[in-house]
């Protein structure tokens, strides 16, 4: 191994010490990002190094929070299903990096088997800890809890006032009822989300490494096949015949997801036109960081349009047009 390798794999796995020492120490997004790069480095490493490296790496890794666990008094059992809840998952999603570059599997497809290691991970956490004692580490009680904060807040609010309170309340009611029957979309969503952002990552920090990913589609060029977007198209129209029931609410799932999918690829074909026209990256980033909140606004009809958008192209491909108008003219 040459100097610089062995200069990347200590730093590399510095990082890894540093940012498993984050994972234990703080929650939510800090938490997730740096499992987020965990995994990217991990994957990085698994790509450039022998994997005898890799395996020592990851043992580093999950030693980290299984020590801390033991050093703050837990039982070593207790401290071992911290560290299997914590960090397997997030060093399995990095094995996954990878193994889908050196295997130069499909960018989807690694997509959706960091997605499903990831909503597997989290249901299972969620499952164990109910199991354990802690009755609220389930989806319907985190809803509840959720609608009956926002539910006080609003008593305080306009308790004063008791038919605006009683309009909130059904409307609150209503929310809490319709996040329910969607909580399983919403947990796929969020996992996709999850495992699309860190094989995004991956690949631009490869990039820097002067790692060949040119089998990866770069953001602007990716869009949805034709059979993808007709079959979308199918189901939203069959969803509209079928009787309420738990079929229709597992439709309903399946159109939110699709939606959110097209949403993305919506927001792909607006950045290939502003690229098209000479924008440069940074202006389009800056774009694109305004424009995701004003995707929630007017009805969320911005979203809608960016969805059809996205829809439309993988049927009819835009794209292809345009640059054949370009290239006649």
């Amino acid at each position: 191994m040459t100097g610089s390798n062995i200069k990347y794999y200590l730093m590399t796995t510095a990082s890894l010490v540093a940012l498993a020492f984050i994972s234990c120490y703080f929650t939510g997004l800090i938490q997730l990002f740096a499992g987020i790069l965990i995994s990217v480095i991990l994957g990085s490493q698994t790509v450039k190094m022998h994997y005898g490296f890799v395996a020592a790496s990851t043992s580093i890794t999950f030693l980290i929070p299984l020590v801390i666990s033991l050093l703050s008094g837990a039982v070593f059992t207790t401290a071992l299903l911290y560290a299997l809840l914590l960090i397997i998952p997030i060093i399995l999603m990095g094995l996954t990096l990878g193994f889908s570059a050196n295997l130069k599997l499909s960018f989807n497809k690694t997509v959706i088997f960091l997605a499903i290691l990831y909503l597997a991970s989290t249901l299972t956490g969620m499952k164990i800890l109910n199991l354990a004692g802690n009755p609220a580490m389930n989806i319907e009680a985190i809803i509840s809890q959720s609608i009956d904060q926002a539910m006080l807040s609003l008593d305080s609010v306009y308790s004063d006032l008791p038919e605006i309170d009683e309009l909130f309340n059904t409307v609150i009611s209503a929310v809490s009822s319709m996040m329910l029957t969607l909580s399983p979309s919403l947990f796929i969503i969020i996992s996709l989300a999850v495992g699309y952002i860190t094989a995004l990552i991956f690949k631009s920090f490869l990039a820097r490494r002067r790692v060949d990913m040119s089998f990866w589609p770069a953001f602007y060029l990716q869009r949805a096949d034709k059979s993808f977007a007709i079959l979308f198209l199918i189901v939203f129209f069959l969803n509209s015949f079928v009787p309420e029931g738990m079929f229709k609410d597992a439709m309903t799932n399946v159109i939110l997801i699709l939606s959110c999918i097209f949403f993305l690829y919506g927001l792909t074909f607006f950045s290939w036109k502003l690229r098209a026209s000479g924008v440069k990256s940074p202006t389009r980033k800056l774009i694109f960081i305004a424009l995701i909140p004003v995707c929630s606004m007017l009805f969320m009809l911005p979203f809608f349009i960016i969805l059809i958008i996205g829809l439309f192209d993988g049927i009819f491909d835009y794209r292809s047009r345009l640059s054949k108008g370009e290239d006649n003219k």
